[in-house]
C-alpha cells in the first residue's frame, strides 16, 4: 500500500526513480506541478517541506493564490427523485440536506453510524440503499 506523505494540507505520492536512483515525490490534486527528490525517508520529508514552502513563497511573490487540494465544496448531480428523497430524509431528521449527505459519505468511508440528535434514528438505512422510497421509510419506521 502506498500511503501519501502529507505536509501543510498537501499530499504527495512517493515513487522510486530507477533512473536517478532516488525517491521522487509529487504533490497530488493540484494543477501546478510540485516535485521533489531525496535518497532517504528523512531527506524526503525535508525535501517535501522545502518544495511546498518554496511554492507558497513563489505564489506570494507573484501575487497568485496558491492552489489547495480541496476546497471543501462539491457540486453533486443526481436524479430529481433521489434529490427529493434525500431532502425529505434530511428534513425528517431535522438536518440540512448538506449535513445528511456528509453523514452518508462519512458512513461509506469510515463505517460510522450517525445518529440524528433530534430524531435519534440511524441514517444507515438510506446510506446502504435499504430504503428506496419514503413509503418504504414510513413502513419501516412508522
Amino acid at each position: 500500500m502506498n500511503t501519501p506523505m502529507i505536509y501543510n494540507g498537501y499530499s504527495a505520492i512517493i515513487e522510486f526513480d530507477n533512473e536517478c536512483e532516488s525517491f521522487r515525490g509529487e504533490v497530488l490534486d493540484i494543477n501546478d506541478t510540485i516535485t521533489f527528490y531525496a535518497n532517504s525517508a528523512e531527506k524526503l520529508k525535508e525535501a517535501m517541506k522545502d518544495a511546498i514552502d518554496d511554492y507558497l513563497e513563489h505564489c506570494a511573490e507573484i501575487g497568485k493564490t496558491p492552489e489547495k487540494p480541496y476546497s471543501g465544496k462539491i457540486s453533486v448531480r443526481m436524479a430529481t427523485n433521489l434529490h427529493k428523497l434525500a431532502a425529505n430524509a434530511a428534513t425528517m431528521r431535522g438536518k440540512s440536506i448538506n449535513s445528511f449527505i456528509i453523514e452518508c459519505i462519512e458512513k461509506e468511508i469510515f463505517g460510522k453510524k450517525h445518529i440524528s440528535p433530534k430524531s435519534k434514528q440511524n441514517t444507515q438505512f438510506f446510506c446502504e440503499k435499504k430504503i428506496s422510497s419514503l413509503d418504504e421509510y414510513k413502513n419501516v419506521h412508522g
